[in-house]
């Protein structure tokens, strides 16, 4: 488990003199980089059904677009903070302790890493720190919160969300996360954090009649499944992806195809709100989270 460091505010100067990394998943382009990506993430060979199965998603939802979206909000907090901003993937290539690496090369002995994730994860956790660690001796690494420790993050969710509801009639809300097994060291604070974030959100919309469920779920995996949630009597589904700060495949496949084709046939019409991607308002918000005390 890593821990945060920042235990007193960051001022804009010593910011411009510290390397900044966001750090996301992943976004395999070809079948090559996807069987790597599924190496490091789950510390195996996939099989070749998995591999099939992972790469039709990418084909039907046109590919993974966090390179796009990380390259896109990169440039705005470089704008935003005044200084360089790099970005890594923890299981495909920029990798993040390369990153580390090129910085550490370059003269640059202070870094600060920025998830994307919105909710602790031990696995998540320690595969940073795994990155992080070979390099505590020779810089001063910094590790940021979880997105939803940010509190301009979930006003960011509700503005959006608010938005698209002020466009429809009575909608019913489902905010999902992405279910993890209930074996794993941490599901329960994982399960709380959502949670507590999607009521957060709620108290912002002014909309407590939401419902909150896991997307990707399994036999002893974190529950109710999205697919089990009474909908009732209403027209309009809004889906809120919690998950993710950046759209991604289970976003695109998950969401937008599986879950879309799901509530159709159910007769609901779905209408996906989020994530913030690579927004100005995103960037602002996470340069702001440079300069607080966590």
């Amino acid at each position: 488990m890593y821990k945060h460091i920042f235990k007193k505010p960051i001022n804009l100067n010593a910011v411009r003199l510290k390397g900044i990394i966001l750090v996301d998943f992943g976004a395999p382009s070809n079948v090559d980089e996807l069987r790597d990506f599924l190496i490091n993430m789950h510390n195996r060979n996939p099989t070749e059904s998995e591999l099939k199965n992972v790469m039709k998603k990418y084909e039907l939802s046109g590919g993974s677009p966090i390179r796009n979206k990380i390259q896109g909000l990169r440039k705005m907090l470089e704008e935003e903070v005044g200084g360089a901003v790099d970005y890594a993937f923890l299981y495909n290539k920029p990798y993040l302790k390369d990153i580390i690496d090129f910085d550490i090369k370059a003269g640059i002995k202070n870094i600060i890493v920025l998830p994307l994730f919105t909710f602790y994860s031990r696995k998540t956790a320690f595969d940073i720190e795994r990155n992080v660690s070979h390099y505590r001796d020779v810089a001063q690494i910094e590790i940021g919160p979880e997105a939803s420790n940010i509190e301009c993050v979930s006003d960011l969710w509700g503005k959006k969300l608010k938005s698209d509801l002020d466009k429809l009639d009575e909608p019913a809300v489902v905010f999902t996360a992405h279910s993890i097994p209930v074996s794993t060291d941490g599901s329960a604070e994982y399960a709380r954090s959502f949670y507590k974030f999607a009521e957060k959100i709620s108290f912002f919309i002014k909309n407590r009649n939401y419902l909150a469920g896991f997307q990707n779920t399994h036999n002893g995996w974190l529950g109710p499944s999205i697919y089990d949630l009474p909908i009732g009597r209403h027209t309009d589904v809004v889906v809120v992806p919690l998950s993710f700060l950046l759209t991604n495949m289970e976003v695109l496949y998950d969401l937008d195809v599986e879950y879309s084709q799901h509530l159709r046939k159910m007769g609901y019409r779905y209408i996906r709100s989020g994530p913030p991607d690579d927004s100005r308002e995103l960037a602002r918000c996470l340069a702001s989270s440079l300069f607080l005390t966590f």
